[in-house]
């Protein structure tokens, strides 16, 4: 490698060369890899964390985040932040790209694994506030940290329900540990939600369980009453700007993104922003569905699904891992180096 690169994930990032020792792949389907570039002014700044990923085509994950950013923008200016952590994704090719690691974050499988005790941790409305309170041990950071919490899930409620993006399992959901909520992984858009045996998988616009309620003090709690009020805020912000979105993905049709090849597959966007609606009707309908998605128990159980196959890949883990340690034990050699193979 040259003395310094360009990173593709942002061309404003330099890089001096790959850290080996921190590399490798991840235990997800396709395998991508985790890597982990030196700064090239290394003195002062830290390495940068990078996904690469083969076979899946990116560019519906750049768009959906560049819409998120343009979303971002709409709300800042409007003196509304949301604190939305919407992290660098670059397609390379129609099956590959590059994807920024978020750091000190876990996905809501993770965290139902480790704090919850199993897949029924989804349906324990204390175990995400459990964890929250684990990694902020001060009543100020714990206070900071579930008004990011608010801020954030207001965010991605709103955005996830307007572009429609589904497979919202426990995987594709994380948190940072000082309270950011966000989502990752939009492989489905503007409303092509999974189904099972022809039900759908998602009933609800977007992904609000009474785990969260509960980090918010419950429905009865100024702080969920503030997190409403935020929801509102924001579907309106987006409402009054319904023009450019409509317009940007109306652009995108020709691209070949496989989910958005028609002008039909723009209908989703125009309808769920109900434009035929006063702004306190709309915020009055947005209200609605957070509540249908509190009560809709089918999110809860898709959630559980996710979690039950985190829990079997750790039970491999764990059985790839004895065998391991009876190989050299075998060989008097030992110690296992876990699932995750290094580069």
């Amino acid at each position: 490698m040259q003395s310094s690169n360009h990173v593709a994930k942002d061309l404003g990032l330099k890089v001096s060369g790959i850290d080996v020792e921190k590399c490798k792949y991840m235990d997800s389907k396709k395998l991508p890899l985790w890597l982990v570039f030196k700064n090239a002014d290394n003195t002062v700044q830290p390495p940068i964390y990078t996904m690469f990923k083969s076979g899946d085509d990116l560019r519906q994950d750049m768009l959906t985040l560049q819409l998120m950013k343009i979303m971002e923008k709409i709300w800042s200016k409007a003196s509304l932040d949301l604190r939305m952590n919407v992290y660098g994704c670059v397609s390379t090719g129609l099956s590959d790209g590059f994807l920024e690691i978020v750091q000190n974050a876990e996905t809501m499988s993770k965290i139902a694994s480790k704090y919850g005790g199993g897949a029924k941790a989804v349906f324990r409305v204390e175990t995400l506030q459990n964890w929250l309170v684990s990694n902020n041990r001060t009543g100020e950071d714990y206070s900071q940290a579930v008004e990011k919490f608010i801020r954030s899930c207001a965010a991605y409620c709103v955005a996830t329900c307007v572009l429609g993006i589904g497979d919202r399992h426990n995987d594709n959901v994380m948190i940072k540990r000082t309270g950011e909520f966000f989502h990752i992984d939009f492989g489905h858009i503007l409303g092509h939600f999974k189904s099972k045996f022809g039900i759908k998988r998602e009933r609800a616009k977007f992904v609000f369980t009474p785990d969260m309620a509960y980090v918010m003090g419950g429905t009865a709690d100024e702080r969920f009453k503030q997190f409403q009020e935020f929801c509102g805020l924001a579907f309106n912000k987006l409402r009054e700007n319904a023009h450019l979105f409509l317009n940007l993905i109306n652009l995108m049709v020709s691209s070949g993104i496989p989910e958005l090849a028609t002008p039909q597959n723009v209908c989703y966007l125009r309808d769920i922003l109900v434009l035929d609606l006063s702004e306190e009707d709309a915020k009055e309908k947005f209200n609605e569905w957070i509540f249908e998605s509190l009560q809709t128990t089918a999110t809860q159980r898709q959630r559980a699904d996710s979690s039950m196959e985190l829990f079997f890949r750790e039970d491999v883990e764990k059985a790839y891992c004895n065998i391991q340690n009876l190989e050299r034990s075998t060989n008097n050699k030992g110690g296992c180096g876990g699932w995750t193979k290094h580069m």
